[in-house]
Protein backbone atom coordinates (compact mmCIF):
# COMPACT_ATOMS: atom_id res chain seq x y z
CA UNK A 1 0.00 0.00 0.00
CA UNK A 2 2.95 2.33 0.79
CA UNK A 3 4.45 1.64 -2.66
CA UNK A 4 1.11 2.50 -4.35
CA UNK A 5 0.85 5.82 -2.48
CA UNK A 6 4.39 6.81 -3.48
CA UNK A 7 3.65 5.97 -7.11
CA UNK A 8 0.47 8.02 -7.06
CA UNK A 9 2.32 10.97 -5.52
CA UNK A 10 5.05 10.82 -8.15
CA UNK A 11 2.49 10.69 -10.99
CA UNK A 12 0.68 13.74 -9.61
CA UNK A 13 3.95 15.65 -9.28
CA UNK A 14 5.03 14.90 -12.85
CA UNK A 15 1.57 15.74 -14.15
CA UNK A 16 1.66 19.16 -12.50
CA UNK A 17 5.16 19.85 -13.83
CA UNK A 18 4.50 18.83 -17.43
CA UNK A 19 0.85 19.69 -17.70
CA UNK A 20 -2.03 17.18 -18.07
CA UNK A 21 -1.76 16.84 -21.87
CA UNK A 22 2.01 16.40 -21.96
CA UNK A 23 1.84 13.92 -19.11
CA UNK A 24 -0.74 11.77 -20.94
CA UNK A 25 1.33 11.82 -24.12
CA UNK A 26 4.40 10.79 -22.16
CA UNK A 27 2.56 7.87 -20.65
CA UNK A 28 1.32 6.71 -24.07
CA UNK A 29 4.78 7.02 -25.57
CA UNK A 30 6.45 5.00 -22.84
CA UNK A 31 3.73 2.40 -22.45
CA UNK A 32 5.23 -0.10 -24.90
CA UNK A 33 8.69 0.16 -23.33
CA UNK A 34 7.39 -0.01 -19.81
CA UNK A 35 5.37 -3.13 -20.53
CA UNK A 36 8.55 -4.97 -21.47
CA UNK A 37 10.17 -4.41 -18.09
CA UNK A 38 9.64 -6.77 -15.23
CA UNK A 39 8.06 -4.78 -12.43
CA UNK A 40 7.39 -7.51 -9.90
CA UNK A 41 4.37 -7.41 -7.60
CA UNK A 42 3.52 -3.81 -8.56
CA UNK A 43 2.25 -4.86 -12.03
CA UNK A 44 0.07 -7.53 -10.52
CA UNK A 45 -1.39 -5.02 -8.08
CA UNK A 46 -2.28 -2.46 -10.76
CA UNK A 47 -3.82 -5.13 -12.98
CA UNK A 48 -6.13 -6.42 -10.28
CA UNK A 49 -9.46 -7.71 -11.62
CA UNK A 50 -12.89 -7.74 -10.01
CA UNK A 51 -12.34 -11.35 -8.96
CA UNK A 52 -9.18 -10.34 -7.08
CA UNK A 53 -10.92 -7.55 -5.18
CA UNK A 54 -11.39 -8.43 -1.51
CA UNK A 55 -14.85 -6.81 -1.46
CA UNK A 56 -16.16 -8.74 -4.51
CA UNK A 57 -17.70 -11.66 -2.52
CA UNK A 58 -19.48 -9.25 -0.18
CA UNK A 59 -20.86 -7.24 -3.12
CA UNK A 60 -22.10 -10.42 -4.81
CA UNK A 61 -23.79 -11.51 -1.60
CA UNK A 62 -25.57 -8.17 -1.28
CA UNK A 63 -26.69 -8.30 -4.90
CA UNK A 64 -28.04 -11.83 -4.45
CA UNK A 65 -29.92 -10.74 -1.33
CA UNK A 66 -31.42 -7.80 -3.24
CA UNK A 67 -32.53 -10.09 -6.08
CA UNK A 68 -34.20 -12.37 -3.55
CA UNK A 69 -36.08 -9.47 -1.96
CA UNK A 70 -37.36 -7.93 -5.21
CA UNK A 71 -37.75 -11.13 -7.23
CA UNK A 72 -41.41 -11.74 -6.41
CA UNK A 73 -42.18 -8.04 -6.88
CA UNK A 74 -40.65 -8.06 -10.36
CA UNK A 75 -42.59 -11.18 -11.36
CA UNK A 76 -45.83 -9.68 -10.05
CA UNK A 77 -45.24 -6.36 -11.81
CA UNK A 78 -44.55 -8.13 -15.10
CA UNK A 79 -47.87 -9.95 -14.83
CA UNK A 80 -49.67 -6.72 -13.94
CA UNK A 81 -48.07 -4.84 -16.84
CA UNK A 82 -49.16 -7.43 -19.40
CA UNK A 83 -52.58 -7.83 -17.83
CA UNK A 84 -53.21 -4.09 -17.77
CA UNK A 85 -52.35 -3.63 -21.45
CA UNK A 86 -54.61 -6.49 -22.53
CA UNK A 87 -57.44 -5.41 -20.21
CA UNK A 88 -57.33 -1.81 -21.44
CA UNK A 89 -57.41 -2.96 -25.07
CA UNK A 90 -60.52 -5.03 -24.36
CA UNK A 91 -62.18 -2.11 -22.55
CA UNK A 92 -61.56 0.23 -25.49
CA UNK A 93 -63.07 -2.18 -27.98
CA UNK A 94 -66.00 -2.99 -25.70
CA UNK A 95 -67.07 0.60 -25.05
CA UNK A 96 -66.40 2.00 -28.50
CA UNK A 97 -68.56 -0.69 -30.07
CA UNK A 98 -71.44 0.42 -27.79
CA UNK A 99 -72.50 3.59 -29.55
CA UNK A 100 -75.49 4.17 -27.27
CA UNK A 101 -73.23 4.20 -24.21
CA UNK A 102 -70.87 6.75 -25.83
CA UNK A 103 -73.81 9.00 -26.71
CA UNK A 104 -75.09 8.87 -23.14
CA UNK A 105 -71.67 9.77 -21.75
CA UNK A 106 -71.40 12.80 -24.01
CA UNK A 107 -74.92 13.87 -23.17
CA UNK A 108 -74.49 13.52 -19.39
CA UNK A 109 -70.94 14.89 -19.05
CA UNK A 110 -70.70 17.49 -21.84
CA UNK A 111 -74.36 18.17 -22.68
CA UNK A 112 -73.69 17.30 -26.30
CA UNK A 113 -76.00 15.39 -28.59
CA UNK A 114 -73.76 13.31 -30.86
CA UNK A 115 -76.46 10.94 -32.03
CA UNK A 116 -76.11 12.40 -35.54
CA UNK A 117 -72.38 11.65 -35.78
CA UNK A 118 -71.35 9.36 -38.62
CA UNK A 119 -69.55 6.04 -38.32
CA UNK A 120 -66.50 7.72 -39.82
CA UNK A 121 -66.46 10.16 -36.92
CA UNK A 122 -66.73 7.32 -34.42
CA UNK A 123 -63.98 5.40 -36.23
CA UNK A 124 -61.66 8.42 -36.09
CA UNK A 125 -62.36 8.86 -32.38
CA UNK A 126 -61.52 5.21 -31.77
CA UNK A 127 -58.27 5.63 -33.74
CA UNK A 128 -57.21 8.46 -31.42
CA UNK A 129 -57.77 6.25 -28.40
CA UNK A 130 -55.90 3.34 -29.98
CA UNK A 131 -52.91 5.59 -30.69
CA UNK A 132 -52.68 6.40 -26.99
CA UNK A 133 -52.99 2.69 -26.22
CA UNK A 134 -50.06 1.89 -28.52
CA UNK A 135 -47.87 4.41 -26.66
CA UNK A 136 -48.95 2.85 -23.39
CA UNK A 137 -48.20 -0.66 -24.66
CA UNK A 138 -44.67 0.33 -25.72
CA UNK A 139 -44.10 1.94 -22.32
CA UNK A 140 -45.22 -1.27 -20.61
CA UNK A 141 -42.81 -3.25 -22.80
CA UNK A 142 -39.97 -1.03 -21.56
CA UNK A 143 -41.04 -1.70 -17.98
CA UNK A 144 -41.17 -5.43 -18.77
CA UNK A 145 -37.61 -5.22 -20.06
CA UNK A 146 -36.39 -3.33 -16.99
CA UNK A 147 -37.93 -5.87 -14.65
CA UNK A 148 -36.41 -8.70 -16.68
CA UNK A 149 -32.95 -7.18 -16.30
CA UNK A 150 -33.50 -6.89 -12.57
CA UNK A 151 -34.43 -10.57 -12.40
CA UNK A 152 -31.22 -11.42 -14.29
CA UNK A 153 -29.19 -9.57 -11.66
CA UNK A 154 -28.30 -6.63 -13.93
CA UNK A 155 -29.80 -4.08 -11.56
CA UNK A 156 -27.18 -1.34 -11.30
CA UNK A 157 -26.30 -1.26 -15.01
CA UNK A 158 -26.44 1.36 -17.74
CA UNK A 159 -28.69 -0.90 -19.82
CA UNK A 160 -31.32 -1.10 -17.09
CA UNK A 161 -31.16 2.67 -16.58
CA UNK A 162 -31.65 3.29 -20.30
CA UNK A 163 -34.73 1.07 -20.44
CA UNK A 164 -36.09 2.83 -17.37
CA UNK A 165 -35.55 6.19 -19.02
CA UNK A 166 -37.37 5.00 -22.14
CA UNK A 167 -40.30 3.93 -19.97
CA UNK A 168 -40.39 7.34 -18.30
CA UNK A 169 -40.24 9.22 -21.60
CA UNK A 170 -43.01 7.09 -23.07
CA UNK A 171 -45.06 7.57 -19.90
CA UNK A 172 -44.71 11.32 -20.32
CA UNK A 173 -45.65 11.08 -24.01
CA UNK A 174 -48.65 8.87 -23.20
CA UNK A 175 -49.97 11.34 -20.62
CA UNK A 176 -49.68 14.26 -23.06
CA UNK A 177 -51.20 12.26 -25.91
CA UNK A 178 -54.07 11.14 -23.69
CA UNK A 179 -54.91 14.74 -22.85
CA UNK A 180 -54.67 15.81 -26.51
CA UNK A 181 -56.79 12.87 -27.69
CA UNK A 182 -59.69 13.94 -25.48
CA UNK A 183 -59.90 17.26 -27.29
CA UNK A 184 -59.56 15.56 -30.66
CA UNK A 185 -62.26 13.02 -29.85
CA UNK A 186 -64.70 15.68 -28.67
CA UNK A 187 -64.08 17.91 -31.68
CA UNK A 188 -64.41 14.93 -34.01
CA UNK A 189 -67.72 13.69 -32.61
CA UNK A 190 -69.26 17.19 -32.47
CA UNK A 191 -68.03 18.21 -35.93
CA UNK A 192 -71.52 17.74 -37.43
CA UNK A 193 -73.15 20.09 -34.93
CA UNK A 194 -73.91 23.72 -35.86
CA UNK A 195 -71.70 26.44 -34.45
CA UNK A 196 -74.54 27.62 -32.22
CA UNK A 197 -74.40 24.34 -30.28
CA UNK A 198 -71.23 25.38 -28.47
CA UNK A 199 -67.92 23.57 -28.56
CA UNK A 200 -66.01 21.78 -25.84
CA UNK A 201 -62.30 21.42 -26.35
CA UNK A 202 -61.47 18.80 -23.76
CA UNK A 203 -60.81 18.63 -20.07
CA UNK A 204 -58.06 17.85 -17.58
CA UNK A 205 -58.53 14.76 -15.46
CA UNK A 206 -57.61 14.86 -11.78
CA UNK A 207 -55.12 12.03 -12.42
CA UNK A 208 -53.23 13.88 -15.18
CA UNK A 209 -50.91 15.84 -12.83
CA UNK A 210 -50.18 12.63 -10.90
CA UNK A 211 -49.25 10.80 -14.10
CA UNK A 212 -46.94 13.66 -15.09
CA UNK A 213 -45.28 13.61 -11.67
CA UNK A 214 -44.64 9.87 -11.81
CA UNK A 215 -43.32 10.02 -15.38
CA UNK A 216 -40.90 12.83 -14.54
CA UNK A 217 -39.85 11.01 -11.37
CA UNK A 218 -39.04 7.86 -13.36
CA UNK A 219 -37.00 9.91 -15.83
CA UNK A 220 -35.08 11.55 -12.98
CA UNK A 221 -34.36 8.19 -11.33
CA UNK A 222 -33.21 6.78 -14.67
CA UNK A 223 -30.68 9.60 -15.11
CA UNK A 224 -29.45 9.09 -11.55
CA UNK A 225 -29.07 5.30 -11.98
CA UNK A 226 -27.32 5.72 -15.34
CA UNK A 227 -24.80 8.20 -13.94
CA UNK A 228 -24.21 6.01 -10.88
CA UNK A 229 -23.64 2.93 -13.06
CA UNK A 230 -21.16 4.83 -15.25
CA UNK A 231 -19.27 6.14 -12.22
CA UNK A 232 -19.16 2.63 -10.72
CA UNK A 233 -17.85 1.24 -14.01
CA UNK A 234 -15.11 3.85 -14.22
CA UNK A 235 -14.18 3.29 -10.58
CA UNK A 236 -13.95 -0.48 -11.11
CA UNK A 237 -11.35 0.05 -13.86
CA UNK A 238 -8.97 1.75 -11.43
CA UNK A 239 -9.49 -0.42 -8.37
Amino acid sequence: MFIFDIKKYMCQTVSIALGPRAFRLALLGNHSNASLKARGPMVKETQMTDLDRPDAPAADAQLSALRARIGWICHLLRLLVVGYVLWLFGVLLYYWTDRAWIERQFSDALKLDISGASQTQFGAALAFNLFVWVLLAVMCFCLWRVLGLYLEGRIFTVEAALWLRRAGMLGLATTIADFASRSLIIMTLEAHLPSTAGYHHGFISSSDPLHLIFALLVIAFAHIFKTAAEIAGEHAQFV
